[in-house]
């Protein structure tokens, strides 16, 4: 109900 706002999230704690 949120991939957009799911995947940036995910994206940031994988990178740190």
């Amino acid at each position: 109900m949120g991939l957009m706002t799911t995947i940036p999230m995910i994206l940031s704690a994988n990178k740190v």
